[in-house]
């Protein structure tokens, strides 16, 4: 009985560590998405851009706001390549895998879908 908490214990850093957030001063603007007050996120995120350019969840929030799909998705697939233990990097790639699904892409949607169950389970 006590080898399965224990068990348990070890594994927690591991979870807790996958997905974060890349400068803890960002976590209020991820909150703001995670909760929908998408138009308070859009209304601060020019100053957002100035303040952290390069920050992966600027570049996810820039692309979801961006209007070109393939300008999004290369946002989404940077993360995903750069970023991939960020807390908006299994967003990014369901983004993908809608795009690929809209678009036909079946086979490449599940692949994606499948990456997405293995990868952030």
């Amino acid at each position: 009985m006590r080898i399965i908490p224990l068990c348990f214990f070890l594994l927690l850093p591991n979870i807790a560590q996958a997905q974060k957030v890349s400068d803890p001063a960002l976590k209020p603007y991820v909150e703001l998405w995670q909760n929908d007050n998408v138009d308070s996120l859009r209304a601060v995120l020019p100053s957002l851009q100035k303040k952290y350019p390069k920050q992966p969840e600027i570049l996810f929030f820039q692309s979801v706001f961006e209007t070109d799909a393939e300008k999004a998705n290369t946002g989404y697939e940077s993360i995903l390549k750069i970023f991939a233990e960020n807390v908006l990097a299994d967003e990014s790639l369901y983004r993908l895998i809608q795009y690929d699904y809209a678009k036909g892409s079946y086979r490449l949607a599940q692949e994606k879908a499948d990456r997405l169950k293995n990868s952030y389970p």
